[in-house]
């Protein structure tokens, strides 16, 4: 099996496929689509690290390469998304946003917050091919390697308002102090959220994150029902094997689930914290590592 990583390069433009081609052949594999149809089905197929995303491939649409953004991000959710268009920024913006409005009109979990937060994430990975002062392919390789050097995500899910064990606020003092402090000072380079977001929000949040998160730990504590989807919702997804399981108590974990690894902690002393912070440090670095140490019963079945 080669070492190389792999891109996915989608462009209408058949020489700067084969250009893009040869100035990474030495370090990466680079696999070529001209249109979205071919791409569609790369990204379903093929495993890649990287995807080049041209804004224009779809002659009938100014801007039809925009709806292979989130189709990759979807379906490739360890990939790193680099958008490249003949003009800058600044030129389609507007244009852009229009665009992911009328998609809105078709999406019912869009909304103007989503669209936001997509072009904004567009201008963050954008680099104009057409800039006469920079090298395409070297502009192109910083970004690469600025996307290698950014946060992994660990998502958190757990209950928020009160429940049998914990009130609102003790939720919100796991989360913050014994969860996500430890892990974002823990020196491997993790962001850690929860879903912090009005309810009318939450659900497409909810679900970009158990898609896309490096990690998820979820924690069962008195079985919430919204934890227990949102576990059985990660299970079935791409990074599925990369969930941590914990709870207050033994009992909280499902039968189904007891043939797992977790992790039983007990938050009110001092000492019994540093001690689930050090079981939970332990589990991340072994999920890293090597994702089969926290399997999904669901991948597992289904021998994905």
């Amino acid at each position: 099996m080669s070492e190389f990583k792999t891109i996915l390069h989608i462009d209408d433009n058949e020489e700067l496929l084969r250009n893009v081609k040869n100035f990474f052949k030495d370090k990466y594999k680079v696999i070529g689509a001209t249109s979205i149809e071919e791409a569609k089905k790369l990204i379903l197929t093929e495993d890649f690290d990287y995807a080049f995303i041209d804004l224009q491939l779809d002659h009938s649409s100014e801007y039809g390469g925009i709806s292979l953004i989130n189709f990759t991000k979807r379906n490739k959710p360890n990939a790193k998304t680099i958008i490249v268009s003949a003009y800058f920024y600044d030129q389609v913006k507007e244009d852009l946003k229009q665009v992911l409005l009328d998609q809105c009109k078709k999406d019912e979990i869009y909304n103007e917050k989503d669209v936001m937060d997509t072009l904004n994430e567009i201008e963050k990975d954008y680099i104009c091919k057409g800039d006469p002062n920079q090298n395409f392919f070297k502009a192109i390789f910083k970004k690469m390697q600025k996307l290698d050097n950014k946060k992994k995500q660990c998502f958190v899910i757990m209950p928020f308002s009160e429940t049998k064990s914990c009130s609102e606020d003790d939720w919100s003092f796991i989360f913050r102090n014994l969860i996500k402090k430890f892990i974002e000072e823990s020196n491997l380079n993790y962001e850690c959220n929860r879903a912090d977001l009005p309810q009318g929000e939450i659900i497409r949040h909810i679900l970009d994150n158990l898609n896309r998160a490096d990690i998820v730990v979820a924690d069962l504590t008195d079985k919430n029902s919204n934890v227990l989807y949102e576990l059985g919702v990660r299970h079935s997804l791409k990074l599925g094997n990369r969930t941590i399981l914990i709870a207050q108590n033994v009992q909280d974990i499902p039968s189904d689930l007891r043939g797992l690894k977790f992790i039983i902690y007990d938050w009110k002393e001092e000492s019994r914290r540093k001690k689930f912070q050090s079981e939970l440090l332990d589990a991340i670095k072994a999920v890293t590592i090597n994702p089969v140490e926290c399997f999904s019963p669901v991948r597992k079945y289904l021998d994905l």
